[in-house]
């Protein structure tokens, strides 16, 4: 997938960097925060509706330097249907155990919705992330610089 590189911030957060060396771990992640969310926000408005899953599922993770954006690992609902309403039985009566239950878990199937894919039952592209950082890249990039201006009147006042 396409990342989004913002200049801006970048130049913003390296000329601190000098100032306030050791609080500044702390506003980029807030600042990727805060960006990052706006995105997965936009992204789960953008997710195909089969069950709601993959909308549900927009998360951020926010690391050092970068906020991935996408579906959480450990989300997963129960699938619907009539499969499910039989394995749902069968853990009641005992014959299955309650890990086989049959549970959706959309970071196993997201890039193939987002992308497509070929095989025997080809499915077309159903783009929802990227179309999403095309629409929040202003919105995050204001975001992101609200968070670290704030962080700078902050830190002046304790100066």
């Amino acid at each position: 997938m396409q990342g989004l590189q913002i200049t801006g911030v970048e130049a913003l957060v390296s000329n601190l960097g000098a100032l306030y060396q050791k609080r500044l771990p702390v506003a980029k992640k807030a600042a990727f925060k805060a960006g990052g969310t706006i995105i997965a926000h936009l992204a789960s408005l953008n997710a195909p509706r089969e069950t709601g899953a993959l909308a549900k599922a927009e998360g951020v993770k926010v690391t050092k330097n970068a906020a991935i954006i996408g579906p959480r690992s450990n989300f997963s609902i129960q699938a619907p249907g009539s499969k499910a309403k039989q394995i749902r039985k069968q853990v009641r009566k005992g014959l299955l155990a309650k890990r086989d239950e049959l549970r959706r878990r959309p970071v196993r199937y997201a890039h193939l919705v987002e992308k497509g894919h070929g095989g025997p039952h080809p499915a077309g592209a159903h783009p929802f992330l990227e179309p999403a950082l095309a629409q929040g890249a202003a919105g995050a990039t204001a975001a992101m610089e609200s968070v670290i201006l704030a962080f700078i009147s902050r830190e002046d006042g304790r100066g």
